[in-house]
């Protein structure tokens, strides 16, 4: 019970940090008045302060260049009064930086809904198997993948049964939200969506702006997207990452791999958080004494596993509806096949994968799960020859140790030869009963190439913060994500870079590029259309 109040008060009462942001709003944006029945600037609701940095910026921006009113809005179930009770804090700091109402997709009308209802039938009577969901279009948009991931999110399952009664409740959710913004859409002049990620029922959203034209915009503190049809995903462009390394000048590129080599030197000594700011431990510490892999001639190959629950098709559609659906195959693989086969997740492993991967290592003997403490140097030291991973990181950590990897579908390192890309699932079987005849040793300078553009050249290291980095090593990831990011913020705060970030966002907005890049990389622009 103490626990819950003290949760509660979290919630419902502003600290300190917050009430400091919420009068730096008021000084900095003011307020401003506009009539109902205008136009209007859409923000997503979102709880991670140092987003929230970014979203007041945006929000002010855009309602001051379009004469319109800012909204905020959410995909909570709860009346909107309760949301506002319940999320009095969060509320307090929208309306400082001027937002004059919420809106909640709950709230659907009687004509909306019963076009959700009829559209619910239509569905359910072609859907056969997990792919059908991935082709589901509705009023010409293709939300398939939305639904899909979207399910796996909310009810923490790693797959989905299109004839369970939990997907029916949750595609009937995901169109009655549909036709809830279809119609506010239709009704109200929207002129910018800000969100904090284009995913789950939240993409649904997204793709219906775009189609109806309207600027969909992701801020964060080191990073700003405009989406269109032409890149509604919000991913880089890996398959470019060398035409981008190339147009680089010849000091910057030296620089550029000399960092990536020190990065990566530091991440394989196993020291955590390196360009991941979410990680809290390291698979490449200390190794263990007792060995862990078997001695003998087998090819050994080691599963990557990912969190079930969280985005498979983050990069585009991949060889495989859902990351159990890949760890099936490959347990039908393991029985088929005279490799020694092991499994590891990542030392960050998120409550609930634990359980579904027991369940398929009951199903599947022959793979062995490691500790997910095990340092990979020890493994590799004791005879681990491949790693399969659908898109995972250690797509350009396990070819420093001089070891193949295999993804499993689009990723990251596409445009590089230091890792296997299966396209088809043909290819991958192929390339999976061939493991020993695999030989892709990794050219490091092209994988400082790669490091170097996708994680120094894709984010800004001076943009809402002097520098992102030092507000990442003086603050943990909790208080990164918390009112101490506000008072971070307010710490660097002038009046000066008031006005460089407000020129910053202007320039960007003016550009319609889709990407933000500082002056210093000259990347190919690519207009949003």
């Amino acid at each position: 019970m103490a626990s819950y109040l003290e949760s509660l008060a979290r919630d419902l009462l502003p600290d300190a940090e917050t009430r400091e942001f919420t009068r730096h709003n008021r000084k900095i944006w003011g307020e401003q008045v506009r009539k109902p029945g205008g136009p209007e600037i859409l923000v997503e609701l979102y709880p991670v302060a140092q987003t929230v940095i970014s979203f007041a910026y945006f929000a002010n921006i855009l309602a001051k260049r379009n004469g319109a009113r800012i909204l905020s809005f959410s995909s909570s179930g709860r009346h909107a009064l309760v949301n506002q009770v319940r999320h009095w804090k969060l509320h307090s700091v929208y309306r400082s930086f001027n937002t004059v109402g919420h809106l909640n997709s709950g709230d659907i009308g009687p004509q909306a809904a019963g076009r959700a209802e009829a559209e619910f039938h239509r569905i359910r009577s072609v859907l056969k198997s997990k792919w059908d969901i991935f082709s589901i279009v509705v009023e010409g948009c293709p939300i398939g993948c939305d639904i899909y991931e979207s399910f796996l999110m909310e009810y923490r399952k790693p797959t989905v049964d299109p004839d369970s009664e939990d997907f029916e409740a949750h595609l009937k959710s995901c169109l009655r939200f549909f036709y809830f913004w279809q119609d506010y859409l239709e009704s109200h002049t929207v002129k910018g969506l800000i969100l904090s990620h284009g995913l789950y029922k939240y993409g649904l959203l997204k793709r219906l702006c775009i189609r109806e034209g309207i600027p969909v915009y992701l801020p964060t503190v080191r990073s700003m997207l405009y989406l269109s049809a032409m890149e509604e995903l919000g991913n880089p462009k890996f398959e470019a990452y060398r035409e981008h390394f190339r147009n680089l000048p010849p000091e910057m590129r030296e620089q550029g791999l000399a960092w990536a080599k020190a990065q990566l030197d530091r991440r394989m000594a196993g020291e955590v958080g390196v360009d991941m700011h979410y990680s809290t431990k390291s698979a490449y510490g200390e190794k263990r004494r007792e060995r862990l892999l078997k001695d003998g001639p087998q090819l050994k190959v080691l599963i990557a596993t990912h969190c079930f629950f969280d985005n498979p098709h983050a990069y585009g559609v991949n060889l495989f509806p859902d990351f159990l659906e890949w760890l099936e195959y490959l347990g039908r693989m393991s029985d088929e096949t005279d490799y020694d086969w092991y499994l590891k997740t990542h030392p960050d492993v998120l409550p609930g994968n634990a359980e579904i991967i027991a369940q398929i290592l009951e199903k599947y003997p022959k793979i062995k799960k490691l500790p997910e403490t095990a340092s990979h140097h020890q493994l590799c030291e004791e005879g681990m020859a491949v790693v399969l991973t659908t898109y995972g990181s250690i797509g350009h950590e396990y070819p420093m140790l001089g070891k193949n990897v295999i993804n499993a579908g689009m990723n990251p390192h596409i445009a590089y030869d230091f890792n296997y890309h299966a396209r088809s699932l043909e290819e991958y079987e192929r390339l999976l009963r061939n493991l020993g005849a695999l030989d892709k040793r990794a050219d490091l300078q092209e994988l400082y190439e790669f490091y170097f553009i996708h994680y120094k050249c894709n984010s800004v290291e001076s943009l809402f913060f002097v520098s992102h980095s030092d507000f990442t090593a003086k603050l943990s990831i909790q208080e990164q994500n918390s009112s101490a990011s506000y008072r971070y913020f307010i710490g660097e705060s002038t009046d000066a870079r008031h006005r460089s970030l407000v020129a910053t966002i202007e320039a960007f907005l003016d550009s319609r590029d889709y990407k933000y890049f500082p002056a210093e990389y000259p990347f190919p622009k690519r207009r949003a259309v």
